[in-house]
Parts: structure tokens; sequence; C-alpha cells
């Protein structure tokens, strides 16, 4: 019997691969499930998650897409919470941990998510978002998936949309916030990672806007603010000032944050 099952697709992110798999297996006090779907990469992915059996399930075959891949994870998840993180993300220390006891605490939440720490392609942090509490009056969705978890059967049948390459998770975790009760846990859970190859630095104007656009107006019959530019940047000098509550704070997330949440 598992606590917790985690939802990792991977497709060529033999590069992140393994530091976001030990950020599962490394949170301790817990039964974690974690299930990759990889799309058949061809990087040194295959030989990462060798290195991993037994402790790990995998499946390595061509799919249709990052939705089809979570689907796929999805259908095979046992526990009573599940979590999504990419390949190329990372949880913090002690997230399941906070996430299992506010479950515990609070038996009528569907969804919980928390904070993020942006790190670049070297994991060197680079910038942090405080969420906030999900609020769909304010057209802005700030449900980060490395930082959401949720029940496995507060919606059954749930499931991701595959027509979406971007927006999944827009709509996905948006539909049970809209259907469920959900809470917003002021903690730092997981790190999203800004590099050049990223979907949100990739996609963003053609792709990203426009299907967050779609979905929102199908979820709540507005537009979303999203913003122009990505959270993600080609430069590994990112500081991400959307988010940044005070441009002063660049120096504390750098140097505090670093060492007392990531443990560098």
């Amino acid at each position: 019997m598992y606590d917790i099952s985690i939802l990792m697709p991977s497709y060529n992110q033999g590069d992140y691969i393994r530091q976001a798999i030990d950020s599962v297996l490394s949170q301790g006090s817990c039964r974690v499930q974690l299930i990759i779907m990889d799309g058949g990469s061809i990087d040194q992915t295959l030989s990462i998650l060798e290195s991993y059996s037994g402790r790990i399930y995998y499946r390595s075959a061509p799919d249709r897409g990052q939705s089809h891949a979570l689907n796929k994870a999805l259908d095979m998840a046992s526990a009573p919470i599940i979590g999504w993180l990419n390949s190329d993300d990372m949880y913090l220390p002690g997230a399941f941990r906070s996430v299992l006891s506010c479950f515990e605490r609070n038996k009528e939440v569907a969804l919980i998510h928390g904070n993020r720490i942006l790190i670049d392609s070297k994991s060197e942090v680079v910038g942090f978002c405080v969420s906030g509490p999900f609020n769909a009056d304010s057209n802005r969705f700030n449900i980060c998936s490395e930082t959401a978890f949720w029940r496995a059967n507060c919606i059954p049948m749930h499931r991701f949309r595959e027509d979406l390459r971007f927006a999944m998770d827009v709509y996905f975790l948006a539909f049970i916030a809209k259907a469920k009760p959900h809470l917003y846990l002021n903690k730092y859970l997981g790190c999203f990672r800004c590099h050049g190859e990223s979907k949100s630095s990739t996609l963003w104007d053609k792709v990203a806007l426009p299907e967050a656009g779609e979905v929102w107006r199908s979820l709540f019959g507005q537009d979303v603010i999203l913003g122009t530019t990505p959270p993600a940047s080609r430069s590994d000098k990112l500081i991400n000032f959307l988010h940044l509550p005070l441009p002063n704070l660049i120096s504390y997330t750098k140097l505090k944050l670093k060492r007392r949440i990531l443990g560098l």
C-alpha cells in the first residue's frame, strides 16, 4: 500500500531526470510509488531508468505526447494521493511529509498546492514564486504542477486532455479546483527548471497562450491572464520579476533559499 503516487512523463531529459527521481525517492517517511512513462527517449534516459530497477516503475515506448504519458501513469497509480512531476523538475525535501499531513488535517480538501523555486539548467536558484491561494475570479492560473497534489478519488475518471500540448495542467488542475475544495499550502514544495529546451521556452506564444485561453474560457467563461513572457527563459541567469515581490529579494533568493531550501 502506497501513501503517494507520483506521475512522471519523460522524453529525452537525460540531463535532469536523475535529479527528478532522486527528489522523489529521497523524501522518506512515506511509501512512494513512482511511475515514469518515457516516450522512447534516444538519449541516456533509459540507462538511468535501468539503474533504478526495483525502486521505480518505468516504461519506455513511443506515445502520443505528454498528456498520453500522464494518462497511462494515472491508470497505474494506486495511492490515495497523487502528484505530477515533470522529469526536468524536482521536489523539495520534506514536501511529501507536509502535503500528506495537510491532507490528513483537512479531510474535505481534494487539491493542495504550494510555492515553487525557479532553478536553471545547472540547478542554481534564480527566482521563486509565492503563488497564493487559487481564485478563478482573478483570471490567473497559479497552481504549479510540481507543487500540486490531489486525492485519487476526488473526481472519478478525470483525465488529462490529449489534444493539449501545453495547457494540460491548466485544464486538469483548474477543473479539480473548480469542482472541489482546494487549499494553498504556504510552503516551498517543488522546483521548476528554466532552460532553453523546455516547452515554456519554445511553445509560449504559439501554443501556450492560445491553449490556456481556450481552456480557461471553457471552465470559467473568461480570459486568463498569463502574461506575454514565459516563466522560463533561455538565459541561465533568469530572474523572473513577475514572481518576485521586490527586486531587492533577488540576492535573498540566490543566497538564503539556495542554502536553506535546496541544501546546496
